[in-house]
Order: structure tokens, then sequence, then C-alpha cells
């Protein structure tokens, strides 16, 4: 409740942070604006969508706005992702973990149904780059063009 921690900030001399339904750069910018609170946290918000961590700090640093990430840049940054979990948790809890974070990150486009039904197999390292080199040959440009065209 956004106007619950304006009022808190309106009344403490601490720090406060606030969150709650950030789903953009400019969702974190203007609760700050509005609230006056001193920090935004990001939670369910990047699911799917990593790359808002910097947007949101570029927004709030910079004014800068940064563009979404391209496919191949966001099955880069999930692969990223997927490396470090898999380095700290192992491959074999780590690979059961990644299963809904991977689904997350492939989804808006298309092919994606198909690619969240193989993430669902994934029990290993090697699954989790299976995965992910079919994900980056998956060009969701091609296919929204070939349902256009059909």
């Amino acid at each position: 409740d956004w106007e619950a921690i304006a009022e808190v900030k309106a009344l403490v001399r601490v720090p406060v942070a606030g969150s709650g339904d950030l789903k953009s750069a400019d969702d974190a910018s203007r609760r700050m604006r509005e609230t006056g609170v001193d920090a935004v946290m990001l939670g369910r918000g990047i699911l799917g969508n990593l790359w808002l961590v910097r947007q949101t700090v570029a927004r709030l640093t910079q004014g800068a706005q940064i563009a979404d990430l391209d496919w191949p840049g966001r099955i880069a940054l999930v692969r990223r992702h997927c490396e470090l979990v898999l380095e700290y948790y192992g491959s074999e809890r780590g690979s059961r973990m990644l299963r809904k974070f991977i689904a997350w990150g492939l989804k808006g486009f298309r092919g994606a149904p198909r690619l969240r039904t193989m993430v669902q197999s994934v029990s290993s390292a090697e699954d989790v780059d299976r995965v992910l080199d079919e994900a980056l040959r998956t060009d969701p440009i091609l296919l929204v063009a070939a349902c256009v065209a059909a």
C-alpha cells in the first residue's frame, strides 16, 4: 500500500524503502517521486524481466532510459543467471530451482510455450544449456513474421 508507505515516510526520520507492483523503471521513479521514499525494492517485477534492475538504476541515478533487451540479450542474461545459480547450488539442485526462472525469462513471445514445456524436464546443467540453446535459435521476430505471412 503505497499510501501507507508515504504516511510512514512523512512521520519518521529514518530512510524508508517502498516495494510493490513495480514492473518498470517508470513505476519505480513515479513511486519515489509520489511518496518521497528513499529507495525502492524490486520484487516480483523482475521475474522474467531481470534487466529491470539495470533499467531502474539508470532511471533513478542518471534519468536515463534503457531499452528492453533484444532476444539474444535476454537469453544471454538468463544464461548468466543460470550459471550463477548452478555454480552456487550445484547441477542437480540448481537445475530444479531454475525451472521457474527460465520459464519466466522465456515468456512473452509466440514460441515460448514449447520452450517452457522443455524447461519442465530440466534436471542438469546440460539440460539448461540445451533449452537455452534452443531458445536462442527460436527467434521471436521470425516467428511473428511467419504468423503474419500465414
